[in-house]
């Protein structure tokens, strides 16, 4: 069992078009992320560390999602834009081009579909 607190100096649900500031769960249970500050940076709080980290990379960032090896974090650019991005970091690549109202996604458990 580990206990600990999350304690960003921002953590605040934004519009629609904003941050959001969700708290998500690895599918390997080793990793937490969320969105802290008004730039919408994404946050990883690897359980076997003490201290949580920006993912580079990673800004304006609404609606995390995980790939099920827990391995990249999917999440939306103000609901125009479907991104991933390593939990290590890097250069986000873009997934697809978003058209109507996006509320949430999910990565099927083979890797190969994702709907949203």
């Amino acid at each position: 069992t580990v206990k600990f607190t999350i304690t960003p100096e921002t953590l605040g649900r934004g519009g629609d078009d904003e941050i959001d500031a969700e708290v998500s769960i690895s599918p390997n249970g080793r990793h937490i992320t969320y969105v802290a500050g008004a730039d919408g940076q994404l946050w990883v709080r690897d359980l076997d560390q003490e201290h949580p980290r920006p993912v580079p990379g990673a800004t304006r960032v609404y609606q995390v999602f995980w790939s099920p090896d827990s391995r990249e974090i999917g999440y939306a650019i103000g609901r125009r834009e479907l991104m991933r991005v390593p939990i290590t970091g890097g250069t986000p690549a873009l997934l697809a081009k978003l058209e109507g109202n996006f509320r949430r996604a999910s990565w099927s458990s083979d890797g190969q579909t994702i709907l949203y």
